[in-house]
């Protein structure tokens, strides 16, 4: 290549007079014969290709021209009416606001349309100059052109497959949002969240404020509500697909799993007329959760209750009367009875409704000893893998706020710095202040759940109290958060371990906490695993 020349002569360049856009050579242009010439000005022709909508800067770049001319060549190829800008776009427009009649110029005769785009993409990805949409329609151009899979484009250009994949999703975007992300207001990372609800244009437009921003609040909400209604819809497909009813749940409809079925009966239950499935979205885990539409067909039918007059023949025949309390009580009844009107019939209806209440507390306790067993296995296997800290936080913190006193919450709100407002009896509700406080962030959480179990172990350690084992954990605690212990308190601490040793029972492991519940004198036997059913 012959040596880069100036078209207009100037003083000696100095730090100032280049300009930045101009400090670093672009990319070489793909390999290839090409002649080196001044070009006039007036046969260049800009190139439809260029992905670059709106050139900027273009005062600095003339005067930089006007400084020390054009110290990097112009790449041009061939055209039906002069010569097209391969690189060189800005430099152009500046030297045409600068007054030049000719540039330096690299003649390539060797680029199709194709090369050309390739290498305008390459150009201005490393040099950083386009917006993502302005790249993401030359990607888009090329691709095109040339018919490539995203692993092909990504190796003609030079780049990942997912950054290009990523780039080109940005096109999805609704015409609102690409102008917010070229104008900087939201991030790439936005902008990508955002091609997951490309389907819901008008979505889109609700999020975007009038100032151009995203509330990541609303984003979160926005793309957890389209996540559900896309799986609903594949869910109902599937449903579909597998020949099964998908109905709305209705009142008399029950839950298959909650029917006294053994596992023969639920597994044949499929091909009965009365087997549907709906789709339930609790929790924003949309699944598919088969039911029975008619489920007094699978009910065990109650024997009648035989008949007064019956009751009373045999009680003749047998020669027998029956004067106990209970049964003078039926004597009774049944002469009540016999001078009401249907009589025989209420005292039937009662005893089918007592039969059904019977039956009902059955199915609630075995059903609720089934889902506490199944939970248990979900925790059992919950315990061997990494836990969502967020939900879990959350959870723990509501148990130590619900189980806290009003002094240990005003005793956290003190160490906090909160102020309480007077509930509708007019006392302070501490609860709600420390509430509001843990509900601002993760952060806040932690410290408000902390700061509540310190102010219950604060009002522990009283007169009466003294220093036991929980005030010796919390100590401890403390101790390992920086705090120096009093000799007061190790004192204190080292006493009641003295007597703890001194009155443990032999067979008793050290550590052992003497008051804790076990086994043995767990009263709730129902919600034992040994009792499940």
């Amino acid at each position: 290549m012959p040596p880069r020349a100036q078209t207009t002569p100037g003083p000696t360049p100095t730090a100032d007079a280049t300009s930045p856009a101009e400090a670093g050579p672009p990319a070489s242009p793909p390999a290839g014969a090409g002649e080196y010439r001044q070009v006039p000005v007036s046969e260049l022709r800009v190139n439809p290709l260029n992905g670059r909508r709106k050139l900027t800067d273009i005062d600095a770049m003339a005067d930089s021209i006007r400084a020390v001319g054009i110290l990097e060549p112009l790449v041009l190829a061939p055209a039906d009416d002069g010569l097209l800008i391969v690189f060189g776009h800005r430099r152009h427009a500046g030297a045409e606001h600068a007054g030049l009649t000719t540039v330096p110029a690299i003649i390539r005769t060797d680029l199709d349309e194709a090369r050309v785009l390739q290498a305008a993409i390459i150009e201005n990805t490393q040099r950083a100059n386009l917006t993502p949409t302005e790249e993401a329609e030359q990607l888009r151009r090329l691709m095109d052109l040339r018919t490539l899979t995203v692993t092909d484009l990504a190796a003609a250009v030079g780049r990942p497959p997912a950054y290009v994949s990523g780039r080109l999703a940005l096109l999805t975007l609704p015409d609102r949002a690409r102008d917010a992300l070229d104008a900087g207001s939201i991030t790439l990372e936005v902008a990508g969240r955002l091609t997951d609800l490309a389907d819901h244009p008008e979505l889109i437009d609700e999020l975007i404020d009038p100032d151009g921003h995203i509330d990541p609040d609303l984003l979160d909400a926005a793309c957890t509500r389209v996540a559900v209604e896309r799986e609903a819809v594949r869910l109902a497909e599937e449903a579909a697909a597998k020949g099964l009813r998908l109905v709305d749940l209705q009142p008399g409809h029950r839950h298959l799993a909650t029917l006294d079925l053994t596992r023969g009966q639920a597994g044949a239950h499929r091909r009965q007329a009365c087997h549907a499935v709906i789709l339930d979205r609790s929790y924003g885990k949309p699944r598919l959760v088969p039911i029975c539409t008619q489920p007094d067909r699978h009910q065990p039918a109650t024997p009648p209750a035989p008949a007064d007059g019956a009751r009373r023949s045999a009680g003749g025949r047998a020669g027998t009367t029956d004067r106990s309390p209970a049964g003078q009580a039926g004597d009774v009844e049944s002469a009540v009875g016999s001078r009401e009107p249907d009589g025989g019939a209420r005292r039937a209806a009662w005893r089918a409704e007592a039969d059904e209440r019977d039956r009902q507390a059955r199915d609630a306790e075995r059903n609720r000893r089934r889902v506490a067993k199944a939970r248990r296995a979900f925790l059992t296997d919950l315990m061997g893998k990494r836990i969502k800290r967020a939900d879990a936080a959350v959870f723990v913190f509501a148990g130590v706020l619900d189980r806290a006193s009003q002094t240990d919450l005003a005793a956290a709100s003190a160490v906090l710095g909160l102020t309480a407002q007077p509930d509708r009896w007019g006392q302070k509700d501490w609860r709600a202040a420390v509430a509001g406080y843990a509900g601002t962030d993760g952060d806040h959480m932690v410290k408000a759940a902390f700061a509540t179990a310190c102010g219950w172990a604060e009002n522990h350690i009283s007169p009466h109290a003294g220093y036991d084992a929980r005030a010796a954990a919390y100590i401890a605690v403390l101790v390992a958060l920086g705090y120096t212990p009093d000799p007061y308190e190790t004192e204190q601490i080292d006493a009641y371990q003295q007597r703890h040793a001194d009155h443990r029972e032999p067979d008793q492991p050290e550590d052992a906490e003497p008051d804790q519940p076990t086994a043995a004198n767990d009263t709730n036997d129902t919600d034992r695993p040994d009792q499940q059913q």
